[in-house]
């Protein structure tokens, strides 16, 4: 029976303990102010860029559909200018915020660069034409739309992790 009271006093000091650093480490961050943590998670770039996906895939099945059809004519890009508009709008909310991210966050800005490039290239190649229509069921330009998804899924898994921290 003894042996029972001490242990429950032994745990009872070790609750108290824990409760009197709980409450020491709250006083001294009470004392510094307001604490910021410094990360490169944004809540506009992770619904930014989860829109730019979902706009970017919605386009690129358009598109595909227009390649399979033999007709040259409808898959030009002033079909789908519109579409374009809406991406660019997205990526300068996206540019906006990034522009404001503290130095480190390096990372999110280099990602967000490389969407750009990406972007950019594939807008590039549907201005000039490269895209033809093809037959049979292998997308000879999927390998576009998957770079580009990647470089998505990994902006939008980075700011997962970010906002995680």
């Amino acid at each position: 029976m003894m042996q029972i009271k001490i242990f429950r006093n032994i745990n009872c000091y070790k609750k108290q303990t824990k409760l009197r650093y709980l409450f020491m480490l709250f006083i001294v961050c009470q004392s510094f102010g307001c604490v910021t943590m410094i990360s490169g998670y944004d809540s506009m770039i992770d619904t930014s860029t989860a829109k730019f996906k979902e706009e970017f895939n919605v386009m690129y099945l358009k598109l595909n559909r227009t390649l399979k059809d033999q007709d040259d004519q409808n898959q030009r890009i002033e079909h789908f200018l519109e579409s374009y508009d809406r991406l660019e709008t997205y990526l300068l909310m996206i540019d906006d915020v990034a522009a404001k991210l503290p130095a480190k966050s390096e990372k999110t800005k280099a990602q967000i660069k490389l969407l750009h490039s990406q972007f950019e290239d594939f807008k590039t190649r549907h201005r000039a034409a490269e895209f033809k229509d093809y037959t049979g069921n292998t997308d000879p330009y999927f390998d576009m739309r998957n770079a580009m998804n990647s470089i998505l899924n990994s902006i939008l898994e980075l700011q997962y992790n970010l906002k995680r921290i």
